[in-house]
C-alpha cells in the first residue's frame, strides 16, 4: 500500500529529527595508564577522546592516583595493574 510508512522512511524520520524521538551523543574518554601511552596518537586518530598518565602528571603516579582521576573525570582507565 502507498500509505503505509516503511521501516526506511521511520529510519529515516527518526534521522531527520521529525519525530519527538530524542538522540544522544556520547563520548567515551580513555585514560590510559603508563604502559599504554604508545597507544594514544592511533586512538585519537580514530576518534576517541584519549588522555595518559603522563598528561596529567609524571609516569610514576600512584594507581590510587590515577583511579581517582579517572573515576571524577567518567573516564574509562586502560591499565595492566590488578587493582
Amino acid at each position: 500500500m502507498k500509505n503505509e510508512a516503511t521501516n526506511f522512511d521511520l529510519l529515516e524520520s527518526n534521522i531527520k529529527g521529525t519525530n519527538k524521538l530524542q538522540r544522544e551523543v556520547i563520548t567515551i574518554r580513555i585514560m590510559l595508564d603508563a604502559m599504554y601511552d604508545g597507544m594514544q596518537e592511533y586512538l585519537e586518530e580514530v576518534g576517541w577522546s584519549v588522555i595518559t598518565v603522563k598528561d596529567i602528571e609524571s609516569k610514576n603516579a600512584k594507581d590510587s592516583k590515577v583511579r581517582k582521576h579517572a573515576r571524577t573525570n567518567d573516564m574509562i582507565l586502560v591499565t595492566q595493574d590488578k587493582k
